[in-house]
Parts: structure tokens; C-alpha cells; sequence
């Protein structure tokens, strides 16, 4: 449901119900929220989350949901003209004006200019798209190299770098490294780097990943790329790997 209007809230009161909400069932699914960096990264089963400077998702469930379970509620009495009594006007106008404002914390803190986001994922969504298309840059033909720290019991750190290069850092046309990784007995064989069970897309060396105690002694192995603004990925780099110790 995308629109051109200057001010992306300024609408009808059913409008405006009617795309919050439909932002909400878009974003009450892991796997997009995996993919925008909200909160903890989709990752194999068995290790432990992994945080992020940001954790959206708490957001949503915590600050935001209740509000918009209130809002919503309030909504189907005020809707309904027979039932539409001044009390309830009132109680209406404020919890909109409410949920409006958090809706904006939310879009400014969490959407708005998150590389994760797409011009596609925008406008899937319902919110304004840059007028100005972006330049076309192609994904960099540089892939990502890798270094493991073992600073901690079951802990490593993903130290990563492009290719040649001695200061960690993206190289330009790079909006984000894309990690898959593995973990898996030391007698079974390799996968292919798409059927790694565990993603990860990071903007800033080093990940650290830490594991459960079940992983002690099991290979890990990894492998990342280079993807573009455009969500467009580069090639694979070679596969690490270490043991978990």
C-alpha cells in the first residue's frame, strides 16, 4: 500500500489504521526481521544470540505492541457510530496521536536509513521511497577476509577485512558482510556454503559469536560475501574454519 503523500501520516483515521497495521503483520515475522538487523541474527540453533547495538525487536514487543493493542481495540468501538460516545472520541484521539508518535520513533530509529532495508522492502511496506533513484554501484569483486580470536571459553571473534586490505572496514559499493556459518560434528563433511544453518549480516568487524557448552570441541566453519545497496551479493569467500573450544 504505497503512497506519495508529503507527510507519510497525514491521513484518514482509517488510513492511518489500516497501514500501521499492516507495517506491524509485515514486521511480526522473524525471518524479515532477520533480515532488517532487528534484534538477535538468525543463527544456528545451538549458539547463543547475538546482540546488536539496537535491538528492535525488543522495542516492538515492549514499547510498541501494547499501545498498538490498545489502539486497535479502542479503534473497533470508535468505528462504529452507534457506539462512538464522547468518551470514546476522546479515548481515540489520544491513543492515535500516541501510536502515531511511536509509529515515527519507530521509522526514524529502526527504518530510516537502515542498510538492511531495501527500496522493495519500502515500498512493500508502505513508507516513502527516495525520490532520487541511487546510482548504480555493483557489488565490490573483493571478498571478505577472515581472522578467529578466541578470547573467551566457547567465545570467538570474527575478525573481517576486504581482500589485501590491513584496516577492518567495508569496501565501497559494500552496504554489509554476509556470514553463513556452520557448526557440526568433526567426522562430518563440509556443506555447501548456502545450506549453512546459521546468517549473519554485520556492518562492522568483529563478530562475536558465543556458543553453548554442547559445542565444545565441534568444527566451525564460515564463509561471507559482500552485498551491495542494492541487495546484490558478491562472490563467496573462501571457507574458515576452527574448533570450538
Amino acid at each position: 500500500m504505497p503512497h506519495n503523500k508529503r507527510d507519510w501520516l497525514f491521513m484518514t483515521h482509517g488510513e492511518t489504521h489500516g497501514f500501521i497495521n499492516h507495517v506491524w503483520i509485515y514486521l511480526n515475522n522473524q525471518a524479515i526481521r532477520t533480515k532488517f538487523g532487528f534484534g538477535a541474527h538468525e543463527e544456528h540453533p545451538s549458539a547463543g544470540e547475538r546482540s546488536t547495538p539496537i535491538n528492535a525487536s525488543s522495542w516492538l514487543e515492549f514499547t510498541f505492541q501494547p499501545k498498538l493493542i490498545e489502539y486497535n481495540a479502542c479503534y473497533i468501538i470508535w468505528e462504529n457510530i452507534d457506539t462512538r460516545t464522547p468518551v470514546i472520541q476522546a479515548q481515540f484521539l489520544r491513543l492515535e496521536k500516541e501510536i502515531k508518535a511511536l509509529f515515527r520513533i519507530f521509522y526514524n530509529s529502526f527504518i530510516k536509513g537502515n542498510v538492511y532495508i531495501l527500496e522493495e522492502d519500502l515500498r512493500s511496506m508502505g513508507f516513502p521511497v527516495p525520490s532520487a533513484p541511487r546510482s548504480y554501484v555493483a557489488p565490490p569483486s573483493t571478498v571478505p577476509e577472515m581472522e578467529f580470536h578466541h578470547t573467551n571459553r566457547l567465545v570467538i571473534m570474527i575478525h573481517y577485512h576486504d581482500t589485501g586490505a590491513n584496516n577492518p572496514g567495508r569496501p565501497d559499493g559494500a552496504a554489509y558482510m554476509e556470514l553463513r556459518y556452520s557448526v557440526t560434528t568433526m567426522d562430518e563433511p563440509q556443506a555447501l556454503i548456502e545450506e549453512f544453518a546459521g546468517r549473519i549480516n554485520d556492518t562492522a568487524s568483529p563478530i562475536k559469536l558465543t556458543f553453548n557448552e554442547p559445542d565444545l570441541g565441534k568444527m566451525f566453519r564460515c564463509a561471507g560475501r559482500w552485498v551491495s545497496h542494492r541487495g546484490e551479493p558478491g562472490d563467496w569467500s573462501d571457507v574458515y574454519s576452527t574448533v570450538i573450544s
